[in-house]
């Protein structure tokens, strides 16, 4: 997981435009852990519409690609 530093983030909501401190996370998992770790963020995250987005890996170091497969077995 990486913590990324603070940031200001600027969004609509509710029809007005917000303006929030905010930190956002990176974290690494498996295709088969993702609606785990989702259920996971929806249990803890205090938004009602937190970001989720997962990202597909295309290419990588395969060192790299089975540490993360084995760290989250």
């Amino acid at each position: 997981m990486n913590l990324l530093a603070p940031m200001e983030s600027i969004y609509r909501w509710d029809e007005n435009i917000e303006t929030e401190a905010e930190r956002q996370i990176v974290i690494k998992t498996t295709r088969e852990r993702v609606a785990a770790l989702w259920d996971r963020v929806r249990e803890v995250h205090p938004y009602d519409v937190p970001e989720f987005i997962v990202l597909p890996i295309v290419d990588g170091n395969d060192a790299y690609l089975k540490w993360v497969a084995d760290s989250t077995s």
